[in-house]
């Protein structure tokens, strides 16, 4: 059972992609440090401009969580403003993803949480969070912090919500000092 959560996690993963037309690149995250994903519980690797984690022991000590993907995209918005509800022509606005949010559960016979603002320190981002998979026992937190054209995006999969949600906020937490110098 969790090695088919662990290749449904991954499909996920890798199929996901930047928010609509106003994608133009990425940046290197590789360099990035997690202190809370090191070894030997998390195994880590950087491919295709994504840095992933993925839970390697099967204990206690992911508290739930298995797989975290960390990425920098380029966009053409600036942000934090293209965050901000009803933000003109934003695919990134609060609004817009909560409609997106929504139809996608519906679409896909799953739960859509919602969007919630966010801040680590000067920096505005945007938490989103989604259930699916039988009995909706999979989790998905997703955080972006932006200012400029710089978006981080990170990635929670894992079957504890709150274990999710805590490791986004740390996650973040950690690496907002690191990106937004």
């Amino acid at each position: 059972m969790l090695a088919r959560l662990r290749a449904i996690t991954l499909l996920l993963l890798v199929a996901a992609g930047p928010v609509s037309a106003d994608f133009k690149g990425y940046y290197d995250v590789s360099g990035l440090e997690v202190p809370a994903l090191a070894t030997p519980t998390w195994g880590r690797r950087y491919e295709n401009s994504r840095l992933r984690y993925f839970c390697v022991d099967e204990g206690a000590a992911c508290r739930g969580v298995l797989a975290v993907e960390i990425k920098g995209v380029l966009r053409s918005e600036s942000m934090p403003s293209a965050f901000l509800p009803g933000a003109p022509g934003s695919a990134l606005s609060i609004t817009e993803l909560k409609a997106q949010g929504d139809a996608n559960a519906r679409r896909l016979g799953s739960l859509f949480h919602g969007v919630t603002p966010i801040k680590i320190g000067d920096i505005s981002g945007l938490r989103m969070e989604a259930s699916g998979g039988l009995g909706h026992g999979t989790h998905f937190v997703t955080v972006w912090l932006g200012r400029g054209d710089w978006l981080l995006d990170v990635k929670i999969t894992g079957s504890d919500l709150d274990a999710a949600r805590a490791l986004s906020d740390e996650i973040a937490k950690t690496l907002a000092p690191q990106v937004f110098k």
